[in-house]
This record gives C-alpha cells, sequence and structure tokens, in this order.
C-alpha cells in the first residue's frame, strides 16, 4: 500500500505540465499619480571667510560675486584654533563674533544677533543651525 502512494506520488509529481493561461482583472480605479521626491533644496551661495586675519565672512554667489561681507571681531580665546566658527543655513550664514555673539548675514547684506552664548574666561564656543534657521546647537569647551 505504501509503495503504490508512492508510485502515484511520483507520477504526479514528474507527469506532463500543462501550463494554464493567466488571466488579468482590470482594477476599476485609476492608478493616481505618484510624485517624485523633490532634491533638498540647495542654497545658492557660498560663505567664505577672508580678509586680514580672518576678520570678514561673505557669501558668494554661483558665479564668483561677492554678494554680502559682513565685519567678524575674532574671538579673544581660542584654544581650538582649528574648530569653525561657522554655519549656514539654506538662506544664511551665521558666525561667531568676538568668541560668543552668534551674528547671521544675509544675502541682501542684512545683519543681525541670533544669539549670545554666556562663556567664562577660559572657554570656547561651538555651533551649529538647522538648514530652515529654527534652531541654534551650541557646545561650550572648556
Amino acid at each position: 500500500m505504501g509503495r503504490l502512494l508512492l508510485v502515484v506520488v511520483l507520477l504526479t509529481a514528474c507527469g506532463p505540465v500543462v501550463p494554464r493561461a493567466a488571466t488579468v482583472t482590470p482594477s476599476p480605479t485609476a492608478a493616481s499619480p505618484q510624485s517624485s521626491p523633490s532634491p533638498p533644496s540647495r542654497s545658492p551661495f557660498l560663505a567664505i571667510v577672508g580678509g586680514p586675519k580672518n576678520t570678514s565672512v561673505s557669501l558668494v554667489a554661483s558665479d564668483g560675486t561677492v554678494v554680502a561681507t559682513a565685519p567678524v571681531d575674532l574671538a579673544p580665546f581660542r584654544m581650538h584654533a582649528m574648530m569653525s566658527w561657522t554655519s549656514a543655513s539654506r538662506t544664511r550664514v551665521y558666525y561667531l563674533n568676538g568668541g560668543s555673539e552668534v551674528r547671521f548675514l544675509a544675502p541682501d547684506g542684512t545683519t543681525g544677533t541670533a544669539t549670545r552664548i554666556a562663556l567664562g574666561a577660559s572657554e570656547q564656543a561651538g555651533f551649529a543651525v538647522s538648514p530652515d534657521n529654527a534652531s541654534i546647537a551650541v557646545a561650550v569647551f572648556s
């Protein structure tokens, strides 16, 4: 009985395969167009730190023209000289003025104070601004 069952299974498994026609039922709803994700927006400007002894910050357009410049007072104490003191968003460049005042420069030349960081005599601040200008992260090193 076991052998007969085995033979039936083998014959069924090894028999010729008859393909079936695939049936497709059309969907009554129309496919909605999918929007492709847009690339992140980028600023058409580049921030340049320059001037004698890095005493200015400038915004340079993609064609190489300087569109805005602001003077910078360097920090009196810079223990970590290689630490960046600038940060760029989509619309502005931010920079440390005097080591504790975070200022901004816009492409139209507008400048202003974003915030002030309380520092001791032997402390140095680092910061980063979000691309949408909504928040500033600050770190204080001593």
